[in-house]
């Protein structure tokens, strides 16, 4: 925290010196950012997106920047400009997916995601997402499927196997199948194992001993 306070001093120096450096613009927004000030990080942002309107990345910054404090709609519209520039960016993508899945969008975040794969097709953020949008979309089956090859691809990806539990659960209640709520727990359990303090591990510990007796 202390680097990035003083890299604020420095970046905020450059730009009273320098009020239409682009450089110094970006560089206070994300120091500024990384403190936690997320209004002066916006004015810089903003800024440096002025002057430099071209540079996905200052639009993917604004974005990120406001999908960190939930104002969805402003996330939306500079990921949108993000793609305006380049419409092929896998992150990007995966990123407006996000938003829109939390916004309950689940059709327009699934074709995004989709076509993320096509680009990139070893992205397990994008598959662990995809099964999560399946997951929403009541497609259990397409959940697990994609819940499983984010997995392949990243054999310690913990969400991956937290969702691929949720589904098998799901299945399992519907089809009052054991050996699915057994399978269930196990990928709970995985899950556990490589990040033990994420942030359902209580709630996660109670599912598995709920469902282990």
């Amino acid at each position: 925290m202390r680097k990035f306070r003083k890299a604020v001093g420095a970046f905020v120096r450059a730009t009273e010196l320098k009020p239409n450096h682009i450089g110094a613009n970006f560089g206070a927004a994300q120091a500024y950012y990384q403190i936690n000030d997320v209004n002066k990080a916006l004015v810089y942002g903003d800024r440096a997106a002025e002057l430099a309107p071209e540079k996905m990345e200052f639009q993917k910054f604004l974005g990120d920047v406001y999908e960190s404090q939930q104002d969805y709609n402003e996330a939306i519209s500079y990921y949108k400009r993000t793609l305006e520039i380049d419409s092929n960016d896998p992150n990007v993508m995966v990123s407006l997916a996000v938003v829109y899945l939390r916004i309950g969008r689940e059709n327009s975040a699934r074709e995004l995601l989709e076509s993320s794969l096509q680009i990139k097709p070893k992205n397990n953020i994008a598959r662990q997402y995809l099964g999560y949008c399946y997951l929403q979309l009541n497609e259990v089956d397409k959940a697990i499927e994609n819940y499983k090859r984010a997995i392949e691809i990243e054999s310690r990806d913990w969400e991956a196997y937290r969702g691929l539990g949720v589904a098998y659960m799901l299945k399992g209640m519907r089809s009052r199948e054991t050996k699915l709520k057994s399978l269930a727990v196990e990928q709970w359990r995985k899950s556990l194992e490589i990040a033990p303090n994420q942030a359902r591990a209580v709630k996660l510990r109670r599912l598995i001993d709920k469902y282990s007796q």
